[in-house]
């Protein structure tokens, strides 16, 4: 059975994981987004030119780079994700720093065990900041009704 410390640097490793993972699929939901505003919206003139395009293709075209972009907007894919990567980047500098012995773990002991978990805790309380600065953002693009809900006018 591992010790407490093993465990919690085995909770530790696994979050990078997590991490790591989140970023990845919330990356390529980013990139996906992005890449149906562009094709979509650089696809209108181009097909307005041509006679034999209906009028709603293009509209419709318009409406999808629209809701993309509102998605992207409402869901923050890109801001999470790179949140996600740095906290995954500092969890694992720090683990590194603490299973090596370097710095402020040099020398064995509980000093080192203690300083890891508050340096691993100070980390996670900076991410949480993080994600939640990045979602006070998001209501601000639709319809400009972050202003209203932070004058207590509505939710």
């Amino acid at each position: 059975m591992p010790s407490i410390e093993e465990h919690y640097r085995l909770l530790v490793q696994n979050e990078i994981s997590v991490l790591r993972a989140y970023y990845s699929r919330q990356h390529r939901r980013y990139r996906t987004t992005r890449l149906v505003v562009l094709v979509s919206a650089a696809a209108v003139p181009v097909l307005a030119a041509a006679s034999a395009v209906p009028r709603w293709v293009l509209g419709l075209l318009g409406a999808l780079a629209t809701v993309a972009e509102g998605v992207q907007q409402v869901f923050q894919f890109r801001l999470s994700s790179l949140n996600a990567l740095k906290t995954a980047n500092e969890l694992e500098r720090e683990l590194n720093l603490y299973v090596m012995g370097v710095k402020e773990y040099a020398g064995a002991g509980d000093v080192a065990d203690s300083r890891f978990v508050e340096r691993i805790e100070e980390i996670r309380r900076g991410a949480d900041r993080a994600t939640f600065e990045t979602w006070q953002q998001t209501p601000t693009a639709v319809g400009g009704r972050k202003d209203a809900v932070d004058r207590g006018e509505g939710a």
